[in-house]
């Protein structure tokens, strides 16, 4: 028998077959996996149409895969995303023409120039591990940008990727995902890029 977690109260507690009823919040829920990845995870019981959190692979009808792949939550992050990248350009030619005191403006320029590729194609994909893959990068430039001297621009990135890192925590168990994706947003807008 394994173990299991109750994505909606967290109870661990030991499950055989399809699926199991939570023992501390009656929830009923049923395992699926994917066609395509074979990745498993918990669907609400009776759910028969759905969409992999970790490929993005929809099952169920085509109704149903239009309106997964136009999510609020993945328009407002996309929005959020050209928003950063127009303010990052302005931003950036700002900086160009004038420089920062203390930081070597070359090195610092190339970092945040990297960095700002890094968010624009890193949240084109809003899915577990593709969030997963974009932190660890950011993690990265975080260091180079420190490296460059521009510890203010680090500081903002290392926000980003702690709460990069919880929106794909909360994909994974099927939490909501409205104060992170919020919390993304106001962090991408803070960014030179």
């Amino acid at each position: 028998m394994s173990q299991v977690t109750c994505p909606r109260c967290r109870t661990v507690q030991p499950a055989e077959g399809d699926g199991y009823v939570c023992v501390t919040c009656g929830a009923t829920w049923t395992f699926a996996r994917c066609e395509r990845c074979a990745s498993a995870f918990h669907l609400a019981d009776g759910t028969t149409r759905w969409t992999c959190p970790s490929c993005g692979t929809a099952h169920g009808t085509e109704r149903e895969r239009e309106h997964r792949t136009r999510s609020r939550s993945t328009l407002v992050i996309a929005g959020g995303v050209a928003l950063a990248v127009v303010i990052g350009i302005v931003i950036a030619v700002v900086n160009a023409s004038g420089g920062d005191g203390g930081v070597d403006p070359s090195a610092a320029e190339q970092a945040r120039a990297t960095t700002c590729t890094h968010v624009a194609e890193g949240f084109e994909v809003i899915r577990e591990e593709a969030l997963a893959r974009t932190a660890d990068t950011l993690a990265q430039d975080a260091a180079a940008l420190r490296a460059a001297g521009d510890e203010p621009t680090a500081a903002r990135i290392d926000g980003i990727v702690t709460i990069t890192r919880e929106l794909s925590a909360a994909i994974a168990t099927q939490q909501d995902q409205t104060a992170l994706t919020g919390a993304l947003l106001d962090a991408l807008e803070s960014l030179p890029c």
